[in-house]
């Protein structure tokens, strides 16, 4: 399933079968089966788009890219897709590889590096420890939280603990220079101003989700723990805005 010799833009530790991602005929059979192409509608999240992506990336069309990235953890795994392919095309197995990728060509930071050795080097293995971990959530449970949050909006910030970090690109305009993307922002922005973030990275804030509803703000709304930015800006300057709310603002 996977090769150790180079394959287009892939690295050539643990690169998938160019045989693999060739295999999709795009018949569309697995779509109906897709959890995530049916929470999302986008072409990219259902087993052919990300066979597609592999593809490109394969075949020198497309760089190892945030979007193939995050598609690649995106995918549940599930392998509903598989037994719905007439072709036999194993998209679970590809996206699993394309997460080695991921992490080959997109490092953790040390913090979480060190997070995710903890939980599964260290708590997974312990039933003890494990067992104490639960204790938030059965607080949690019991307090009745979940009501005031979207299941989708909890599940996310768990998930930005433990995949890697990285701007989300969401809507490119035709031209492609304009895009919306959902930023990574370090906890030292917390209590500053939209206005602050706007001026340092150049861009607009398109909106914000807080608690899982949506939010259009003002320059004076102030960025709460836990809020998730979707900044319009020019795709050019997605990695330097990136890089400048990954690090605690510069004090004036």
């Amino acid at each position: 399933m996977s090769r150790t010799d180079q394959l287009g833009n892939f690295t050539p530790q643990d690169a998938p079968d160019y045989g693999d991602v060739l295999q999709c005929m795009r018949c569309g059979f697995c779509l109906p089966t897709c959890p995530t192409f049916a929470l999302t509608g986008r072409e990219r999240s259902s087993p052919r788009g990300r066979v597609a992506l592999a593809r490109a990336v394969a075949e020198q069309q497309l760089e190892f890219t945030d979007a193939v990235k995050h598609e690649a953890f995106f995918c549940l795994d599930c392998r509903a897709c598989t037994t719905a392919c007439p072709s036999g095309v194993r998209a679970g197995e590809v996206m699993e590889i394309c997460r080695s990728q991921a992490h080959q060509q997109y490092p953790l930071k040390h913090v979480g590096k060190s997070f995710r050795e903890f939980i599964l080097q260290r708590m997974l293995p312990n039933p003890a420890l494990l067992e104490k971990s639960m204790l938030p959530a059965r607080l949690y449970q019991r307090l009745g939280i979940p009501t005031v949050a979207t299941v989708k909006w909890t599940s996310d910030q768990m998930l930005r603990r433990l995949l890697p970090q990285g701007h989300v690109p969401e809507h490119v305009d035709p031209s492609g220079r304009i895009a919306i993307a959902e930023m990574p922002v370090d906890p030292g922005w917390i209590g500053h101003r939209i206005r602050d973030i706007e001026q340092a990275t150049g861009g607009r804030l398109a909106y914000l989700t807080r608690l899982g509803e949506g939010l259009l703000p003002d320059s004076d709304t102030v960025y709460q723990e836990g809020d998730l930015l979707h900044l319009a800006l020019q795709r050019d300057d997605l990695a330097t805005a990136e890089r400048i709310l990954d690090a605690p603002p510069v004090a004036p």
